[in-house]
């Protein structure tokens, strides 16, 4: 990857460590069939404060204004 392009390994590492996602039960969540809808996975939690230590990045709350910006403004 080119060095200038921001990239986040975190889906890689999911990947390499079988996590796959429904067909697996895990993912970026687990999935279990007793119980409806996805459930947050501490592991995977435990990776992104990994990361974000790594790179330097603070953790921070996110306003829906900042979600619709973000999803939004690049298609405008």
């Amino acid at each position: 990857r080119p060095p200038n392009i921001r990239y986040c390994e975190i889906g890689d590492k999911l990947c390499a460590a079988g996590r796959l996602g429904h067909k697996t039960g895990k993912g970026w969540y687990k999935y279990d069939k007793a119980v409806k809808g996805p459930i947050v996975d501490e592991e995977v939690a435990e990776l992104i404060r990994e990361h974000r230590a790594a790179v330097g990045a603070p953790q921070h709350s996110v306003t829906e204004a900042e979600v619709l910006e973000r999803c939004l403004y690049p298609l405008v």
